[in-house]
């Protein structure tokens, strides 16, 4: 295998010469020879019979070189796992690096010289036992309590048929037909749909649903009043099922719906049932008791603010006071776009710039894996299937086929996937520092926490421009 040296080791930089002699790589050229000859398609000669210094002499230089690179960055690969580097990028092969003319008949010892831009061990401040966090808690009321209550019992009720005067918590069952110059043709979409409900809709078509009844139609103007929040690239797969690149084209916004179906929760009972179902076998025998419950578990509500809030503490506290003396020779040279780089010896704002990235990407790879923070590909999966049901309203959303798809399709979606990945990191992450650091409760009033979850919202210009 081929043999590396460090050759400046009293640098900053981290350079390797990495050698390869001929007894190394020739044996590995021959064998790809021989599978290259039983393969090779050559004008004037027959499969498999064409002459090995035939060969040598169109696939020589390109085998070599493929055949060294390979070993060269196998080895690379290996010195660096070996001796437990964190590197930034790849190695880099440097200017100064021997040139070599990769001549099969002429093989020769041949030297390369690659810089490493190795980040050095630190230790990350702020998530130690001895770190203490306040962790702000919103004040919980008797009519909150009562409120949440409410709420659960409403959310408990089993989902009935509906035949007329819809309202909010109506959900439907539609058939959505596609009126091309106002009037239903052979080629006008056809689609039933199931992920609508009566507040989804704009307070417009919702004045025009609650007059009408189970097997009633309606044409509308606009198709998409059907949820408005809705992406319209979304609306089109989903709610119209536009799925297919085949369906790419122009949609008419008028479209006649028609009133398949329609559910609503029934009446909430509150009985022993009730009282098993939501809070556990022999837990809860009486309205008292649930209060209690819900009071204990009544911050859930603004739990992701608390934890928010704890969350910018933490990371903010890691950068302050963790030190990480990264190689910024390396990055200058050979991360940063060449017209951003030093022509007078101090660092452009773009240095400077990704060097704070660099920094703190760094920070927070290493504390998640430090905390064994690790979203799995099942994990992403069931938030958004959360997501998704929750948007529509819709429970047990993990059973239902119209939701699987959607969250199917959402699955395929680098992007989609990225974001959620990134919550759930946060989500994991903030749930495992709970644990290695001191917490100091601090309950708020209602008026002191909401002012403090002020920080979570956007801008008036930034939620325009959204």
């Amino acid at each position: 295998m081929p043999t590396i040296e460090r050759v400046n080791p009293n640098a900053d930089s981290h350079v390797l010469k990495v050698t390869i002699s001929p007894g190394e790589y020739l044996p590995l050229i021959q064998t790809e020879m021989r599978k290259l000859a039983q393969k090779a398609q050559v004008k004037g000669f027959r499969k498999g019979k064409v002459p090995e210094n035939h060969l040598r002499k169109l696939y020589g230089p390109s085998l070599i070189l493929d055949v060294v690179d390979r070993e060269i960055k196998s080895e690379l690969k290996r010195h660096i796992e070996e001796n437990k580097y964190r590197i930034l990028g790849e190695p880099v092969l440097r200017e100064e690096s021997p040139e070599h003319a990769f001549d099969l008949n002429k093989p020769e010892v041949m030297d390369f010289l690659f810089e490493l831009g190795i980040i050095p061990p630190f230790e990350v401040k702020g998530l130690g036992e001895n770190d203490t966090y306040d962790y702000f808690l919103r004040e919980v009321k008797d009519e909150d309590v009562e409120r949440e209550y409410q709420a659960i019992l409403k959310d408990s009720a089993e989902m009935v048929d509906k035949e007329t005067g819809f309202t909010h918590g109506d959900h439907f069952k539609l058939q959505l037909i596609e009126c091309i110059s106002g009037e239903e043709t052979e080629t006008s979409l056809r689609h039933e749909t199931e992920l609508v409900s009566f507040s989804s809709m704009s307070e417009s078509l919702q004045s025009q649903f609650k007059d009408l009844s189970v097997g009633d139609t309606l044409t509308v103007d606009c198709v998409y009043d059907l949820n408005p929040t809705v992406d319209r690239e979304l609306f089109r797969k989903y709610l119209l099922g536009m799925f297919e690149p085949s369906q790419e084209r122009e949609v008419s916004e008028t479209f006649r719906l028609v009133v398949l179906g329609a559910r609503c929760k029934d009446e909430p009972r509150e009985d022993e049932a009730f009282f098993e179902h939501t809070f556990g076998q022999n837990q809860v025998k009486s309205r008292e008791e649930a209060h209690e419950v819900v009071r204990k578990h009544f911050s859930g509500k603004s739990t992701s603010i608390s934890d928010g809030l704890l969350f910018r503490e933490i990371v903010d506290r890691m950068h302050q006071e963790t030190q990480v003396n990264l190689p910024e020779a390396f990055i200058h040279d050979h991360m940063l776009e060449p017209s951003y780089r030093s022509q007078n010896g101090e660092y452009t704002p773009q240095m400077v710039e990704l060097v704070q990235f660099l920094r703190r990407d760094i920070i927070w790879k290493t504390s998640t894996a430090m905390l064994g923070v690790a979203p799995t590909a099942a994990q992403v999966r069931d938030l958004m299937t959360h997501r998704v049901s929750s948007h529509f309203g819709i429970n047990d959303g993990d059973k239902n086929p119209k939701i699987q798809s959607i969250v199917s399709s959402m699955m395929a979606d680098k992007d989609k996937v990225r974001e959620v990945f990134q919550d759930l990191e946060t989500m994991f992450f903030v749930y495992k520092a709970k644990e290695t650091t001191k917490l100091n409760e601090v309950i708020l009033s209602a008026a002191a926490f909401d002012e403090k979850a002020k920080v979570f919202q956007k801008p008036k210009a930034e939620e325009t421009e959204d």
